[in-house]
């Protein structure tokens, strides 16, 4: 999972129509970018913030400040005043490849996938070995379906940070898109080296190998670390997550894993019928038959239509 996430140069007319498009993406046609010092309210900002407004009262081209604070405003969810601030560091110096790139992040962060890659482009043109921007880049191109220029520009992040282990992640996540599995898998193993507390990583570890058939003892252990480090990570999978372990722990003759798969899987969604099956025809194995019956009537009662159940 990750959750999850094209532009052709090299020609002197390509350098120019980047560079317009960087421009309208900088939002200086636009009248909220015509930024006014005195539209900045002092009681916005914490204390320290404000040492900001105070510096660019004093130095309305203080490129500096002006950075700060539209990146406080995009956190703080007011769009036109952040891009009105970066977009007048940007005027002051078209050549910041961090402005550009802190624009680019806005855009992105809204879905605004086209004027997000033109941004990015823009600051790698101004500083080619920005990895962060590669890596932004991929994920806009990434979220417009073009995963072949997607994987091209992670792998020019890790080129220029080798230890970037999101960008491992997300070079899994196009590789898993475009059925290259072992690729995948080998991309999240390096994430998870790189970074162990990085969640996304984790779960594509534990997810990706377990639809493959690989060890699920693994896929548990890789599971059970993306869960402590963000509980919420599988989202409504998680029941089918744990159903999915006690099938392959089943296949794999490990009987007392399968079944703590599918009672956690329980605990999780009581109301699976085809968890109750399996479950049912488990206890069988183990000779438990009391258990056994009781959980497969549960997966009829769930529903009566269930026909796996009344066999």
């Amino acid at each position: 999972m990750f959750r999850w996430l094209n532009r052709k140069t090299g020609a002197s007319t390509s350098d120019a129509s980047t560079s317009d498009r960087a421009s309208q993406a900088s939002g200086q046609d636009r009248p909220d970018a015509h930024f006014d010092v005195a539209s900045l309210n002092l009681e916005q900002f914490s204390p320290a913030e404000a040492a900001y407004v105070e510096m660019l009262q004093a130095d309305t081209n203080n490129v500096v400040a002006l950075k700060r604070l539209s990146a406080l405003a995009a956190e703080q969810g007011r769009d036109a005043q952040a891009v009105a601030l970066i977009s007048r560091a940007i005027g002051i110096d078209p050549k910041d490849a961090d402005a550009h790139f802190n624009l680019g992040k806005i855009h992105l962060d809204r879905d605004r996938n086209d004027i997000a890659v033109s941004c990015f482009e823009a600051a790698l043109k101004y500083k080619p070995d920005h990895a962060e921007a590669h890596y932004k880049l991929g994920n806009a191109l990434r979220n417009q379906g073009k995963l072949d220029e997607a994987l091209a520009c992670y792998r020019k992040a890790v080129l220029f940070k080798p230890a970037y282990a999101e960008a491992y992640n997300n070079m899994g996540v196009v590789h898993q898109e475009q059925k290259r599995i072992a690729d995948a898998i080998s991309c999240y193993q390096k994430a998870v080296a790189l970074n162990p507390t990085l969640a996304n990583a984790q779960f594509n570890l534990a997810v990706l190998p377990l639809a493959e058939g690989s060890n699920p003892a693994e896929a548990l252990g890789s599971l059970e670390k993306a869960i402590a480090l963000d509980p919420g990570i599988a989202g409504s999978r998680l029941a089918d997550i744990y159903h999915d372990l006690g099938i392959s722990f089943q296949a794999h003759g490990k009987l007392s894993d399968a079944l703590a798969g599918y009672q956690k899987a329980i605990a999780i969604d009581p109301d699976h019928p085809l968890v109750y099956n399996n479950l049912g025809l488990t206890f069988a194995q183990f000779g438990r038959h009391d258990e056994a019956v009781k959980a497969l009537r549960r997966a009829i009662v769930i529903n009566p239509d269930f026909a796996v159940a009344h066999s």
